[in-house]
């Protein structure tokens, strides 16, 4: 029972959610899938956001600056984003980036990722609590720099994985979290990176 909007528009958004009084619409720029891999993961991403907002409205945004919070973007990306992956059964890069960009640019960005990881997570660590609009690790503003190109989207998916496995977590209970347990348990995790060399 969940509601979808198609929406045409100018190729520069990826869709999400939005409340409609007491529900969550989902809503998909259209001209932006033209490929079937990339309507598969990324329809799939904005569903898990609809449903993650009606489980939890907590991590809704009703400002820019909720909107900006690095603690609410880590988390909510890194669920759609792990159960994406989990869901349609992909590998991290597919649930990431689909086939948007070619492989050997794909392969490239998340072999940089994977090598600024520690980095990457004392970046989120120093700003967990911040909305500062500059913040560059969720926006896809320079292919050229993985701090201004979604590495935010990477860490979220690896935080969460983490936090499931270590804490047993069912796919089913994953949604139903509430905000401020799941911003403890990854401060701690953050915590313990950063401390553990």
């Amino acid at each position: 029972d969940l509601n979808i909007v198609l929406f045409v528009g100018r190729g520069t958004s990826n869709g999400h959610a939005f409340r409609d009084g007491n529900r969550f619409v989902v809503w998909l720029p259209v001209e932006t899938y033209d490929s079937p891999m990339l309507a598969r993961v990324f329809v799939t991403h904005e569903i898990i956001h609809a449903l993650h907002y009606t489980a939890c409205p907590e991590f809704y945004f009703d400002s820019q600056q909720e909107l900006r919070r690095v603690s609410r973007r880590l988390i909510t990306e890194g669920i759609a984003t792990y159960m994406a992956m989990r869901i349609l059964e992909i590998d991290e890069l597919t649930a990431l980036w689909a086939d948007y960009l070619p492989d050997d640019k794909a392969d490239r960005w998340f072999n940089e990722c994977r090598t600024s990881e520690k980095e990457i997570f004392a970046n989120l660590l120093a700003n967990f609590s911040t909305c500062n609009p500059d913040f560059g690790l969720f926006y896809a503003s320079d292919p050229n720099d993985i701090f201004k190109f979604r590495a935010g989207y990477f860490a979220g998916l690896r935080l969460v994985e983490q936090l499931v496995e270590e804490n047993n977590i069912e796919l089913t209970e994953l949604l139903a979290i509430q905000r401020d347990r799941f911003e403890k348990l990854l401060i701690e995790r953050l915590r313990r990176i950063r401390f553990t060399g």
